[in-house]
């Protein structure tokens, strides 16, 4: 068993392995690159990420591919898995084809000698960094970066086994970072946050009819955005919103619709609730973009605030969206949500009241917070009954969300790791990302001198 463990994550082990979906044809090295656009200057980066769906990674490698793209560096997608659908994708040409399901190091071969391909950046979690890791000794002088999250206040040997394997490692956080490098991770460790985009959460994106059909513009709407599992903490926020229901409050859940949670909602009593699955909104289906329309749902003429109940966060997405829509946000005073919320101002933080072991089937092994339901629901109906504080927090959210956490502002933070990464040997690209550095040195260096 551990010798074939092994093999999988070697390159060399895949080779001859080829797979054809329906309707394309036999993979043909002198062509299958005809369709990608061939890069302006000697060099590329490569996000290795998902493509297809609506996780956070596969927003994450798009935004930043185009980010970075725009700053000079030009950049592609090695896409996780390949199907009959990746021929749909609007960005055909920013997608780099390979020879069969799994990514095999003659497809790696190919992207060095067409397109000058110098690093590839792995969106995953550390324990599976190792698919990568036998380039490093087939290809040396291809770089090799780690980018992942912390969700917890330290991670096992194979996290850090995998981070170290890395020629660098991106954090989301400044929590991620520090908790790698406590953990013994010895990479360069660089802050890399992930971003919003301001055309798309923007309040004019909101749904007012939408609002209305569901009867909440009168009412302060409590929003949950996000996967519903342990970590995410759902629970805790029922609880929370049961000790305080009224009339004129909803709780609106755009997540996973569990049984265990529904017994729960039922047991404590809860009237106003609506998963957003029962209005005909596919949870995993519904395109990132509109999803301005959920958040739209808390912008009534009673506002709301959007809640994040989780144990931990490695950056925290939802929070980012929500402030750039106008609403307070409310998450844990722990892990990256401090980062982004500054508590009293755009949002409130809930005091941790201890730590407990992560559960077994969290890989990175390692504590998480825990807070007190009804300190969650004193900050709710502490905005509840107050709108002007609600209204002047999602105002400052706004403001602060635009001003940090843009896709732009976390393409600078990667174009800085990169100015380290890449080689000296082409001169004239050195000199240049050498100049964007020394423009953008004081402000990048404020956030890096906080990490450990």
């Amino acid at each position: 068993m551990a010798e074939n463990i092994e093999k999988r994550y070697d390159p060399l082990y895949w080779r001859g392995v080829s797979t054809t979906f329906k309707g394309q044809t036999p993979y043909d090295p002198a062509t299958a690159l005809q369709n990608v656009k061939k890069p302006r200057k000697r060099y590329c980066v490569a996000f290795y990420s998902p493509l297809l769906g609506e996780s956070s990674w596969t927003i994450v490698g798009i935004e930043l591919m185009n980010e970075l793209d725009k700053l000079g560096i030009p950049t592609y997608i090695i896409p996780w898995s390949i199907s009959e659908k990746i021929d749909k994708i609007r960005f055909m040409k920013r997608v780099l084809p390979r020879s069969s399901v799994n990514l095999e190091l003659e497809d790696i071969e190919r992207y060095i000698r067409f397109l000058h391909l110098k690093v590839i950046i792995r969106l995953s979690h550390p324990d599976s960094f190792h698919v990568l890791y036998a380039l490093r000794e087939h290809i040396p002088a291809l770089k090799i970066v780690g980018y992942s999250v912390a969700e917890s206040d330290s991670i096992n040997d194979v996290w850090v086994e995998g981070c170290n394997a890395m020629d660098q490692v991106w954090g989301t956080s400044l929590f991620t970072c520090n908790v790698y490098r406590r953990s013994g991770v010895k990479a360069p460790i660089h802050y890399v946050p992930h971003g919003v985009r301001l055309d798309i959460f923007n309040p004019q994106n909101a749904d007012e009819k939408l609002r209305e059909k569901l009867k909440l513009d009168h009412k302060f709407v409590v929003l949950y955005v996000g996967r519903v599992d342990e970590r995410k903490n759902l629970p805790a926020l029922i609880k929370a919103y049961a000790m305080i229901e009224k009339p004129d409050m909803h709780l609106v859940i755009h997540g996973d619709k569990r049984p265990q949670d529904l017994e729960l909602i039922k047991k404590l009593g809860v009237r106003n609730v609506t998963y957003t699955e029962d209005i005909g909104i596919r949870v995993w289906r519904l395109p990132h973009r509109y999803m301005p329309k959920i958040y739209g749902l808390a912008l009534g003429k009673k506002r709301g605030c959007h809640v994040l109940p989780s144990h931990a966060e490695g950056f925290g997405m939802t929070l980012v969206e929500a402030g750039a829509m106008g609403i307070p946000c409310i998450a844990i005073n722990w892990s990256a949500p401090p980062e982004i919320i500054i508590n009293g101002k755009t949002g409130f933080l809930i005091p941790v009241s201890g730590f407990e072991e992560v559960p077994s089937f969290i890989t990175s092994g390692g504590k998480w917070a825990c807070f007190e339901e009804e300190k969650l629901a004193d900050l709710i109906e502490t905005l509840y009954a107050d709108p002007d504080l609600c209204r002047e927090m999602g105002e400052h959210a706004t403001e602060h969300i635009r001003k940090n956490y843009t896709w732009r502002k976390a393409a600078e933070w990667a174009f800085k790791a990169l100015c380290e990464l890449i080689e000296k040997s082409d001169e004239k690209l050195w000199k240049r990302l050498q100049a964007y550095r020394h423009i953008y040195k004081d402000k990048l260096l404020i956030h890096s001198s906080l990490i450990d």
